[in-house]
């Protein structure tokens, strides 16, 4: 016979567990934020200078923390994708967009990204063209306008 009580109190339990990841994640989550956000303000200030290693090691290690509680939350995986294009890792960065894009295809940011990227892009090849002497190089980054989109307002 099943005991209802106890699939009452189990599922309770299992509720208590499940907020409590949850507010984990968003602490974690907002954490990582304000870490990426950090980061892309120095690479405005200095685009010319490497982003501190310890400073990178500390927005992936967040962002990581955050996918590992919420791994179906595409506002990581996209935060990830530019945290990895801050680092000049432009295929990394496309890869975390792909999944944030295949959890969530109407996310608004994944187009903001997506076109940064392409732009970089094109902007890296045209460079390429061009005697050494004919253009500057290019800038690392171009500004995210806005990090709201990155909130967790729909989670």
């Amino acid at each position: 016979m099943l005991d209802f009580e106890a699939l009452a109190e189990a599922k309770a339990d299992a509720r208590q567990i499940n907020e409590k990841v949850q507010q984990r994640f968003v602490k974690t989550y907002e954490s990582a934020v304000t870490q990426v956000m950090n980061l892309h303000q120095l690479s405005l200030e200095a685009p010319e200078q490497r982003l501190p290693e310890r400073l990178l090691r500390q927005a992936v290690d967040e962002l990581a923390k955050a996918i590992d509680l919420k791994p179906s939350a595409a506002q990581s995986y996209a935060l990830y994708s530019y945290l990895f294009f801050l680092m000049e890792n432009l295929p990394q960065a496309r890869k975390y967009l792909q999944t944030a894009r295949k959890l969530n295809p109407g996310f608004s940011k994944i187009a903001v990204l997506e076109a940064l990227y392409n732009d970089f892009e094109a902007l890296q090849a045209l460079h390429q063209q061009l005697p050494a002497d004919a253009a500057p190089a290019p800038l690392r980054i171009k500004p995210i306008e806005t990090f709201d989109d990155f909130q967790l307002a729909d989670i």
